[in-house]
């Protein structure tokens, strides 16, 4: 991103492009993950990854409230790769308890 970001819009909107990542958001913006820490802290006194997760909570409800199911919102709102990892974590099987002697 060539510009400085100002608008809430226009966080969003690099939000969405980085999928929801701070690391990935700063690299879009040309900047350390650091001076984004420091820019959120500033202006919004929160991190990068607590915005981002107030934003993904308001943009799931929008979702939901147009009759998106749960599910479906999330889906919309994560990465592949973070919804391929949490499947790998739910579906994969138990392990079985340790014996004890």
């Amino acid at each position: 991103m060539s510009r400085m970001v100002v608008r809430t819009q226009d966080w969003e909107q690099v939000a969405r492009q980085a999928e929801f990542k701070p690391a990935k958001m700063a690299t879009l913006c040309s900047m350390s993950e650091r001076h984004l820490q420091r820019i959120f802290k500033k202006h919004l006194q929160r991190t990068p990854s607590q915005w981002l997760r107030e934003l993904q909570c308001r943009l799931a409800k929008q979702l939901i409230s147009q009759g998106y199911s749960s599910k479906a919102a999330a889906a919309e709102l994560i990465s592949a790769e973070s919804l391929k990892r949490y499947l790998e974590l739910r579906l994969r099987p138990l392990r079985q308890p340790m014996e004890l002697p």
